[in-house]
């Protein structure tokens, strides 16, 4: 897992992919291990509990989990009340103060809320119709997707159809375990690009921890003659690495000419603020400590509204092209005369 270009794209960023990834690893790992055991099973609950309190696209483990502990009810039981039991003990518990906002946006991006309110309504057809439309979006955004994007959502891809290759090969528990992978990354695929943006690291994030545990099951390269096999995809995971090192690269060069934390004191000196909502304000957490940053950015004026009921902030930063704010009563922008402004500095008022 430490050579996976997917990886790599949030091994410098403040994200819980390597956990995702441990935690999925371990709950298969215990599956197929013990899974034919009842105590098995009930360490595989446990486990899965682990991994969907880490991130919630854990669950698309199960149809794995499911063909690995076997068609016993005992077992069956044995797993769900486990999970279960998991979040009601302690998955509820740490989420009963989560901001109402958390759960439309992802990475930054709006989930497709408008289908699922009209789900929630019972608007079938309107649903579907917006499911299509942010599909359609996402395969017509790909071919403007970073380089680097196109080849991890490649190889994301292509390594597990590399597995199918050893089926012949393959023990019946391995085969269970290759068609129950297959059948959850084939549905996280579908959700990923049905409800959020495909690019923008959207599709590698959600879809790595469940590729990586194909690994165990491509075709051997040295018994088999497969050689070139091992080749490729060792080529493909240094070529999109390479790719994603540049890109961080350029990006770093550019952060370091524009320096945003001096932006920002020109317009909010520091002891006028205890706590500042601010996307990518990490820095001004590091440089002016203790000061709270807040990085999951809400999406909408509800969700602000939601966020300012439940914690004070003194000001909101924004990039230029984002108009989720205006100055009308709430907030002032304290950078309006800056005929070239670098970000959007709003000061909160009330």
């Amino acid at each position: 897992a430490i050579a996976v270009p997917g990886l790599l794209a949030y091994s410098t960023w403040v994200m819980a992919e390597w956990f995702v990834v441990v935690s999925s690893l371990v709950t298969v790992w215990v599956a197929a291990r013990w899974g034919t055991r009842p105590s098995g099973a009930l360490l595989c609950g446990v486990a899965l509990g682990g991994c969907v309190l880490v991130r919630e696209s854990g669950i698309f483990l199960v149809p794995a989990l499911v063909l690995l502990i076997g068609r016993s009810r005992l077992r069956l039981s044995l797993l769900a009340g486990a999970f279960l039991a998991f979040q009601l003990l302690v998955s509820a518990p740490l989420n009963s103060a989560r901001p109402p906002f958390a759960s439309t946006t992802v990475s930054g991006s709006s989930v497709n809320s408008e289908s699922l309110r009209a789900a929630r309504e019972g608007r079938v057809l309107d649903s579907v119709r917006q499911l299509a439309g942010r599909a359609e979006r996402n395969i017509a955004a790909l071919p403007s997707a970073g380089t680097e994007q196109q080849l991890t959502l490649f190889w994301l891809l292509a390594v597990p159809a590399l597995a199918w290759l050893s089926w012949g090969e393959l023990a019946n528990r391995a085969r269970l375990m290759l068609i129950g992978l297959s059948l959850g990354l084939a549905a996280v695929v579908l959700a990923t690009v049905t409800l959020t943006d495909l690019v923008g690291w959207n599709g590698p994030r959600y879809w790595t921890f469940l590729t990586i545990p194909f690994f165990s099951l491509l075709p051997h390269p040295v018994n088999r003659g497969r050689q070139g096999m091992l080749f490729v995809v060792i080529a493909l995971c240094l070529a999109t690495s390479l790719s994603i090192l540049f890109t961080f690269r350029r990006f770093k060069s550019q952060g370091a000419q524009t320096d945003e934390v001096a932006y920002f004191d020109r317009y909010a000196p520091p002891d006028s603020y205890t706590r500042v909502v601010w996307q990518n304000g990490y820095k001004l957490g590091v440089r002016r400590y203790p000061v709270e940053v807040i990085v999951s950015l809400p999406q909408s004026r509800e969700e602000y509204r939601a966020l300012a009921r439940a914690v004070w902030f003194d000001y909101v930063v924004l990039s230029t092209w984002q108009d989720v704010l205006d100055d009308k009563g709430r907030y002032v922008l304290v950078n309006r005369d800056d005929p070239d402004p670098l970000l959007k500095i709003f000061r909160r008022l009330r």
